[in-house]
């Protein structure tokens, strides 16, 4: 779902949201819920990229 929102992007900066679905967890939820996530890419130390996937409030 990531790899589809980073390709929707074009090119938007280093912070992309996408809006997947999610089951609770301990499964008593029988509808999907929509969340948003962020994701930002960035390069570490050695210039390898590093995806980091938050909530879209969090730093």
């Amino acid at each position: 779902m990531t790899r589809f929102a980073i390709q929707r992007s074009r090119g938007s900066g280093n912070r992309v949201t996408a809006e997947p679905y999610r089951f609770r967890r301990c499964g008593k939820a029988r509808q999907p819920r929509r969340v948003q996530l962020a994701t930002r890419v960035r390069a570490d130390g050695n210039a390898e990229p590093v995806m980091t996937i938050t909530q879209p409030d969090e730093n």
